[in-house]
């Protein structure tokens, strides 16, 4: 089968051929620094952005660092993050805030686990500003022994946001003393009670 060229039509087929197969030197960058292929995806039941990358500028640290893709996920996927808040054991945070919200409840999860050998507690919270505003946090004792999915739920009324906080050594008598923590699948839901049970963690933003 030949291909017909009608007079003109030429040089613009010529150029689309030839710029149609330029390799994007943004992607061409990627490559050669080896960065992860990330799949922009929007799960609508999970209000967070990079539920799984804790480097991420959506989520504001203090006091903090962090490693990516540092241990196996729940998945047995590379795709955990380890997050070293040995910088101010009294001061470190790590957060996500939460805008245009309706009312209703809310529940901020993550997993969690601490590096082999550790064990010890670690305080995540969430904090909702609207007509009436709460801070709620959840103190659990982890181990090294498995990943555990740890919640905290705020009330909005009428319209607000929330900030999660994925770590936060800022809790007034809490015991923390966990200086390097696990971290993997973040997630804000809208859920019909205080007691309401989760649904399946969705992430957004996350390696394919």
């Amino acid at each position: 089968m030949k291909l017909k060229i009608y007079g003109s039509t030429i040089i613009p087929i010529i150029l689309l051929l030839f710029f149609g197969c330029q390799i994007d030197p943004r992607n061409e960058n990627k490559m050669a620094q080896g960065e992860p292929d990330i799949e922009p995806r929007f799960n609508e039941s999970n209000f967070l952005k990079y539920t799984e990358d804790f480097s991420d500028e959506s989520w504001s640290k203090y006091a903090l660092e962090i490693q990516n893709n540092a241990t196996l996920d729940p998945n047995k996927n590379p795709n955990a993050d380890l997050v070293d808040f040995s910088g101010n054991l009294k001061e470190s945070r790590l957060s996500q805030t939460i805008g245009g919200l309706k009312e209703g409840y809310y529940a901020f999860s993550i997993y969690l686990r601490t590096i082999e050998g550790d064990s010890g507690e670690f305080t995540i919270s969430a904090h909702s500003k609207s007509l009436v505003e709460e801070w709620r946090n959840t103190t659990i004792n982890l181990t090294d022994s498995g990943w555990k999915r740890v919640d905290v739920r705020v009330y909005i009324k009428g319209e607000g946001s929330v900030t999660v906080y994925a770590g936060n050594n800022r809790v007034k008598g809490s015991a923390n003393n966990l200086k390097r923590v696990y971290m993997w699948g973040a997630q804000l839901e809208k859920i019909d009670s205080r007691e309401a049970k989760l649904t399946e963690y969705g992430g957004n933003y996350v390696l394919k």
